[in-house]
């Protein structure tokens, strides 16, 4: 069993060590400091709220989520490490099941170890793992889990009843822990659908026990919510849908990432492209030209025996899931973000290394094509990761440097802000932020970041404090109550002379 999967487990060790680079780092962004505050006060005080509340006041209704922070947060206490530790381990299970998934359906282990591989440094998984409070790498490796024994209850001579009872307990975990996982129903039914037809004769009892274990899943889910969610959850334009789809059908197929290009040869990031005319010739007549170098390759009968060999229904059929996956945040979720792009990068894994498997014949080319793929991602990824080390650092240096042991009781009033001389900051999620933006990057007033951090690491939940603008310090006449901070982390106390 280890000798056979051995591609596998230098796939995962290859991976870690990939991670190792930011596994010690810091809490970095709002989301980070804003659930810890959660965990760390309003969990804490009363842990029911965990299963009777839903995801900040929204319709969101996440349980699974607030567990895996409350515990990650009481075992770690505040270092970050017990939540990269957690976000790694989970990242890892999802690289495996995808490397059984793909085995499942390409009955290749090159195949299986080449989308592991591509997908476990893929850039748009990027953000899953390194953003310490995100649960999403938990929810996706329960989905891949769930699909992952409903493929292997289609097996000859399969044990299918503990499998199917497997499958139907991991999809009642994920989408107790992220709703869009809700996408997994309609992988495991399209595919037992492309079974059947493929001359699958499932016994009745089968059929009835997936039917009948789908539905009472989904209908429980359904009921819970009823329940406890009475926010309406508003439909997005169809506009923005198809701007979205764009964007999120883009970053996943190129080659080169975003954040690397943008770090090293001066590209815009997505938050700063602006599509223009110009820009759609260009990415027409790059189409037109892969089109063409397509054509003129399969006008050789050794190349149309080859791509012949392609399981193409069941390349379509990963090709839709991409956007299905999708459909959850482009139907409810105007804000794009790349943490969405986890199970889609996963998909194109699969999808691109069984093409690759079937049309290279050759071992060596194909390891070598599959090694191209994988430098190109994990270059991005590896950028990614120095840029949220360096966030955190930052963070830590601001959060050390404030004054929290004397806030630790009391009311405070509290005021930062960045100084007047120092530049604009780019922002791009947690892969952009400098300065006072790694603790609090604006957003809501209701809810600042810096407030909520601050709380959880002085204990103080009493503790106000306010992120404002440089003019708004200048009647700061009191000691440890006002603060500069400057991009690189350091602090200063503002109630001196101006800077």
């Amino acid at each position: 069993m280890v000798r056979r999967n051995a591609a596998l487990w230098l796939v995962l060790a290859a991976v870690a060590a990939f991670y190792a680079q930011v596994s010690t780092a810091f809490f970095c962004g709002y989301d980070d400091f804003t659930e810890t505050n959660r965990a760390a006060f309003e969990d804490a005080a009363q842990p029911s709220r965990i299963f009777t509340t839903t995801h900040f006041g929204t319709s969101r209704y996440r349980p699974g989520n607030r567990i895996f922070t409350y515990l990650s947060w009481h075992w770690g206490g505040r270092d970050s490490k017990a939540f990269r530790f957690r976000n790694l381990v989970f990242h890892l299970l999802a690289v495996a099941l995808v490397y059984g998934i793909a085995l499942l359906l390409s009955r290749s282990r090159w195949a299986a170890a080449g989308a592991a591989l591509l997908f476990g440094v893929h850039p748009m998984t990027n953000q899953v793992v390194v953003g310490a409070v995100f649960t999403d790498a938990e929810a996706y490796a329960m989905l891949l889990a769930a699909f992952f024994l409903f493929l292997a209850s289609l097996e000859k001579d399969a044990s299918w009843g503990w499998l199917l009872a497997g499958s139907f307990l991991c999809t009642a975990l994920a989408l107790l822990t992220y709703e869009p996982t809700i996408v997994v129903f309609g992988f495991i039914g399209a595919y037992f659908i492309l079974a059947v037809i493929r001359g699958f004769h499932p016994p009745r009892k089968y059929v009835a026990t997936l039917v009948g274990g789908s539905g009472l899943v989904l209908i429980a889910f359904i009921a819970v919510r009823r329940i406890f969610v009475h926010e309406p959850t508003p439909l997005v334009p169809l506009p923005i849908m198809i701007r979205n789809t764009i964007m999120y059908l883009g970053s996943l197929v190129l080659p080169v990432d975003s954040v690397f290009a943008h770090q090293y040869l001066g590209t815009p990031l997505p938050s700063e492209l602006v599509i223009s005319r110009s820009m759609l010739v260009l990415a027409f007549a790059a189409v037109v030209v892969i089109a063409a170098g397509l054509l003129l390759a399969l006008s050789r009968p050794a190349v149309r025996t080859r791509f012949a060999e392609v399981d193409w229904p069941l390349v379509a059929l990963l090709a839709i899931g991409i956007p299905v996956s999708l459909s959850p945040f482009l139907a409810f979720t105007g804000h794009p973000s790349e943490t969405y792009q986890y199970l889609p990068a996963a998909l194109y894994a699969i999808l691109l290394s069984l093409i690759l498997s079937r049309v290279i014949h050759s071992k060596a080319a194909y390891v070598s094509v599959i090694a191209v793929f994988a430098v190109l991602f994990a270059a991005g990824t590896w950028t990614r990761n120095s840029l949220v080390t360096a966030c955190g650092a930052t963070a830590q240096r601001i959060v050390t440097g404030l004054p929290l042991k004397q806030w630790a009781t009391g009311e405070w009033n509290i005021r930062l802000s960045v100084p007047p001389s120092d530049p604009e900051i780019h922002r791009y999620g947690i892969y952009g932020w400098r300065g006072l933006a790694t603790i609090d990057p604006g957003g809501d007033p209701s809810m600042p970041s810096a407030q909520s951090g601050l709380r959880s690491f002085s204990g103080n939940e009493h503790l106000r404090v306010q992120v404002v603008q440089p003019d708004e310090m200048r009647d700061c006449n009191q000691p440890d109550t006002c603060f500069w901070v400057s991009q690189n982390g350091d602090v200063r106390d503002a109630s001196g002379p101006q800077p």
